[in-house]
């Protein structure tokens, strides 16, 4: 269901709360024991290789939460039918990831550590993108012709 109007924060709070959940959720497989038993026993990880799992399961809980934002603002630039805005967003989106990922490689990061600062970067970029073009923007009202069939006028 859209928002009822441009200032509507329930899809908002769904989409903070969703990320929320979502972001804490995976901290379940790295309790001791059930880490041993999905990524040992079920993945055939090995057993030294735990505390990285562990440090990329930590890095990544924003992930989910930024990307629920960021498509909140997605869904909300379409609602307001602004195709440049949502397309402004992911080029942000990606011009972020890949300047982050060239920095972070360059001050020596680790890979998991790229790619769990990149994305959630990426997507805060991309959603506060759209979100400020949006707020710039003037809403325009896009008139809609009657629609005449055989049996007559249907709006």
């Amino acid at each position: 269901v859209p928002p009822a109007a441009i200032k509507d924060r329930l899809t908002f709070r769904f989409a903070l709360g969703a990320g929320m959940v979502l972001g804490l959720l995976p901290l379940i497989f790295i309790l001791p024991g059930l880490i041993e038993l999905y990524y040992v026993t079920l993945q055939k990880l090995k057993p030294p290789d735990m505390g990285l799992v562990r440090i990329t399961a930590l890095a990544l809980i924003f992930y989910p939460f930024s990307v629920a934002v960021r498509a909140q603002s997605e869904g909300l630039a379409a609602w307001l039918k602004k195709p440049t805005t949502v397309m402004a967003g992911h080029t942000i989106f990606l011009a972020t990831i890949m300047a982050s990922g060239f920095i972070l490689l360059f001050l020596g990061a680790p890979g998991y550590i790229i790619c769990a600062l990149g994305l959630p970067l990426g997507s805060l970029a991309s959603s506060a993108t759209m979100r400020l073009m949006m707020s710039r923007s003037k809403p325009k009202l896009t008139p809609i012709a009657p629609t005449i069939t055989s049996v007559g006028h249907v709006r």
